[in-house]
């Protein structure tokens, strides 16, 4: 992660408004299983001419910009999609800081995330070609030729971008307290003077530290992984040289490159298939269960599903439910379904096994309505 107190760059002036994260890296780059290059898909589409050629036009394509290291672009930047590789290209072409006026919220708390400045102040022009700056991060104070302009950073914030850390640093400074929480007897719902909602009280029972800017520490019961972005976050393990904390709480699943139908042939897509051989060997190496393409996951396990105090984490946030029923055998091999999905019965594979108890609430009004009726 890269960071400093001030550093001088130069600038290269992108006067468009409501870039997206699709323009600024296009879809097809989501399939990559590293980092490192990625660099060469930042504002691919806009940077071509209809016939493929670069645009001679695009400033990102004329030499008296190519030593920048500071974007500047127009209003609302970063909105659409959370992905994070938006992030990722601009770093790896180079760049340092972004400045705009406004940014998509998810892409500021990423860019930060990453060691990616963004810089939000009112527009300004950065006409001269290869304009330099300097970026005082810890004053949070932005200069260059006579302008002078202050922008805002959050505490935590600064103290990520300045000290050069991320949220799994900082997490791990509380190493000692996540030790005790797991170590506690098995935790109970706290009475309350006052009522909670469910949130609030899963909440409360999570966490591990409650800190002094607001923010709080949560202990995740059990995390689910899939095939598309986990190549890039084991890759990130790496080259921090850590391991899974908890490989016990962690399950590994492919799902978005498993047909609905004849999951048990070979992928046709070859990028598919290396995300999932990817994430297989990523969970042998670091011990985590895997659940190949011909199972079932939305069924792996009955026991957690007695369990409403567990908090989950997944990938992405429709990548996860728990359903009340399951119709495989929970003793087989890993507790996971191994019938292929057109084995199963035909309300179960419609999704019907993930019905909540407002749906059961409905169902039981409707039928004591028809029962009131035909008395």
């Amino acid at each position: 992660m890269s960071g400093a107190s001030s550093f001088v760059g130069r600038a290269v002036p992108l006067r468009l408004a409501d870039i997206d994260t699709d323009m600024i890296i296009p879809k097809q780059y989501l399939t990559w299983l590293t980092k490192r290059g990625i660099g060469e898909g930042l504002f691919r589409e806009a940077r071509r001419l209809p016939d493929g050629s670069p645009d001679p036009g695009f400033p990102l394509n004329q030499s008296a910009y190519a030593e920048a290291t500071i974007l500047v672009a127009g209003d609302n930047f970063g909105t659409g999609s959370s992905r994070e590789h938006a992030v990722w290209a601009l770093m790896d072409a180079g760049f340092r800081a972004v400045i705009s006026s406004r940014f998509g919220e998810i892409f500021r708390a990423n860019a930060v995330k990453n060691g990616l400045l963004p810089v939000q102040v009112t527009p300004f022009e950065a006409a001269e070609a290869g304009q330099a700056f300097v970026v005082d991060v810890e004053g949070q104070v932005l200069s260059g030729g006579e302008a002078r302009v202050s922008f805002a950073l959050a505490v935590v914030e600064r103290r990520r971008l300045v000290d050069r850390i991320d949220e799994i640093a900082e997490a791990l400074a509380s190493d000692r307290l996540i030790a005790a929480f797991e170590g506690r007897s098995p935790r109970r719902v706290r009475p309350a003077p006052t009522p909670r909602t469910l949130c609030d009280k899963v909440w409360d029972d999570h966490v591990v530290e409650a800190r002094v800017d607001g923010s709080s520490l949560l202990y995740i019961d059990g995390h689910l992984v899939h095939e598309v972005s986990s190549p890039l976050a084991f890759e990130g393990l790496r080259t921090a040289r850590r391991k899974v904390r908890a490989p016990g709480r962690t399950l590994a699943v492919v799902d978005h490159n498993v047909p609905t139908r004849e999951r048990h042939r070979a992928n046709a897509n070859p990028e598919g298939t290396a995300q999932m051989a990817a994430l297989a060997a990523n969970a042998a190496e670091h011990g985590i269960e895997f659940v190949g393409p011909s199972r079932v996951y939305h069924c792996l396990r009955r026991q957690p599903c007695a369990d409403p105090w567990r908090a989950r984490c997944a990938g992405l946030r429709h990548r996860y439910f728990r359903g009340r029923a399951c119709p495989c055998d929970p003793d087989a091999g890993t507790g996971a379904a191994t019938e292929p999905a057109d084995s199963l019965p035909r309300k179960a594979a419609a999704g019907n096994l993930g019905e909540g108890p407002g749906a059961r609430r409905r169902r039981r009004a409707r039928r004591l309505r028809r029962e009131r009726i035909r008395d």
